[in-house]
């Protein structure tokens, strides 16, 4: 049964197949609607300079970063989003079992009823929203064979939602710090897992073929431990061989990490030469910098 948006004569505003749940005291709802009809039904933040409703407030740039990777990647991941609703909003119907079945009381037809006064609200995803709008828009005006495709792949996507049955702005915003108290992803398992990225995917690589890095990288932490042999934490090394290739050319913009990725073997090898033997020929300056033997002036010559 696919979702619906009804006309506005009519009493409700979506009917949807959901899951229903119960979730510390709160009845709460779990199904996906199509990105078209999720732009059409969500509540739009257009005010930036301002936190409003349950939600931070709106940052435009993190929202465009959303918007590009949304353009960009045809493997897109976008997580949930969270909304909130007054629990007189919605009227929740379990599916009928027929002859002879078996039918989960918690599976049926959510109904949101077309009533002003019980305006969703978003207190996790509001970036993910203004991206999926702004992506959607920006592409509907776009002419040429790609754009059309890639908005037809997207009207044909769908995400998911979690809304739950509360209505109390005051409870709303708890539930939104509480959700953002989720602990971050490690700065170690990104640089390992993430393969968009072309200093992580080096910096993994290094650390297995150098022989000054091999066996002396903290795979496993963020950062290196006191009782360690390691030297570098394997995201402190991505972020090291950035600096020293960027050096004074500016921040890694998405068109020049796209041309790394492409030459990622050259990368490899500068970045093996620089551990390998720039870091062992340069034994005997690091000691005459201590010593004082080699004065700072000297060091653009070396």
């Amino acid at each position: 049964m696919p979702p619906r948006i009804t006309t506005i004569q009519n009493q409700y505003k979506l009917k949807v197949p959901a899951h229903k749940f119960v979730q510390a005291n709160r009845d709460v709802y779990y199904f996906d609607l199509d990105l078209a009809t999720l732009d059409g039904l969500l509540p739009e933040r257009v005010d930036e300079s301002m936190v409003k409703d349950a939600n931070r407030r709106l940052n435009p740039s993190h929202a465009k970063r959303i918007q590009e990777y949304l353009t960009k990647e045809e493997d897109w991941v976008l997580g949930a989003l969270l909304l909130g609703v007054a629990p007189d909003a919605l009227e929740f119907e379990p599916y009928q079992p027929g002859q002879g079945e078996l039918v989960n009381p918690n599976l049926g037809e959510l109904r949101i009823l077309s009533n002003k006064a019980n305006t969703m609200k978003i207190f996790d995803g509001q970036h993910r929203r203004r991206a999926i709008t702004d992506t959607l828009d920006s592409l509907s005006k776009l002419n040429d064979e790609k754009s059309r495709k890639k908005l037809n792949s997207l009207r044909e996507a769908s995400m998911t939602v979690v809304l739950y049955a509360e209505g109390d702005l005051r409870l709303l915003r708890q539930m939104f710090v509480d959700a953002s108290k989720t602990k971050r992803i490690e700065g170690n398992v990104v640089a390992r897992f993430d393969q968009r990225d072309a200093f992580n995917i080096t910096a993994v690589r290094l650390a297995d073929k150098s022989g000054l890095f091999k066996g002396r990288v903290e795979m496993n932490r963020p950062s290196v431990a006191m009782s360690t042999e390691c030297l570098v934490a394997v995201n402190q090394l991505a972020s090291l061989l950035k600096s020293l290739e960027l050096s004074d050319r500016g921040r890694l913009s998405r068109e020049r990490n796209e041309e790394y990725l492409l030459t990622l073997d050259a990368l490899l090898d500068r970045c093996m030469v620089w551990a390998d033997e720039f870091m062992p020929a340069a034994h005997d300056e690091y000691r005459g910098l201590l010593n004082g033997d080699i004065k700072n002036d000297d060091i653009p010559g070396l």
